[in-house]
């Protein structure tokens, strides 16, 4: 990410899965794969690293995203780098905004809009001249600063249609918050949400791996519903 070699970084990235969180993995400065990026003004690498699920938003042990970064870089920088630096605030610009209005839509639980905001990204996924978005599936898998994604959000709801549908969208049951490690059946079962909890269950295609995951508390689902019922 750091030298921009996007190829490179595709061949990593596709052997890899959201969960194992290489694309958002940080080094001992907090600095993430699209830190770099953004710093260098590789936009190409920021693609791949966005497309596979690194969230924009963390920040540095500095406190600064790499949209701050970038735009510090376009400031001091001058010709191609400069050039180049403004692509990239560009580009974590869009992306940041198409992330907030899509979980902004989740938390409403407004289905419709939703829908829409899917349905633009698969639509900008198949037209060349289009700007370039996240894609569909990404987009339904993004998270927050917080690690949470727009499954955490229908289960911590309670919303059993907003579940559904985001399920029918792609959403990973795997991945899990940055303060407790949470996947969306963890947060579905504190709630004491059931119908979301019986739509995971259903869609999981390994139900007893995803019944094992278990928190940074080592917890699992079961165990958290079983503590939220004797409350």
């Amino acid at each position: 990410a750091f030298a921009g070699f996007s190829d490179s970084l595709a061949v990593l990235l596709a052997s890899c899965t959201a969960a194992d969180g290489v694309a958002g993995g940080a080094d001992k400065r907090g600095f993430t794969p699209v830190h770099y990026a953004a710093v260098g003004g590789h936009v190409e690498a920021l693609k791949r690293l966005l497309a596979a699920g690194a969230s924009p938003f963390p920040k540095n042990v500095d406190d600064k995203t790499a949209l701050q970064l970038a735009r510090r870089e376009a400031g001091l920088a001058s010709g191609v780098r400069q050039a180049a630096a403004m692509a990239a605030v560009r580009l974590l610009e869009a992306v940041q905004a198409q992330l907030r209005d899509w979980l902004r839509t989740v938390r409403r639980s407004d289905h419709k809009a939703c829908s829409a905001l899917y349905d633009d990204a698969v639509a900008a996924e198949l037209s060349e001249g289009a700007g370039w978005r996240l894609p569909a599936l990404t987009l339904v898998n993004s998270s927050d600063a917080d690690g949470l994604t727009a499954l955490h959000f229908a289960a911590r709801a309670r919303s059993g249609e907003m579940a559904k549908l985001l399920l029918a969208q792609g959403a990973d049951l795997t991945l899990r918050d940055a303060s407790r490690g949470f996947t969306p059946l963890h947060v579905a079962a504190a709630a004491m949400a059931p119908e979301p909890v019986q739509l995971m269950l259903a869609a999981g295609r390994t139900l007893r791996q995803l019944l094992d995951l278990k928190s940074s508390r080592g917890e699992t689902a079961l165990q958290i519903a079983c503590h939220q019922s004797e409350a």
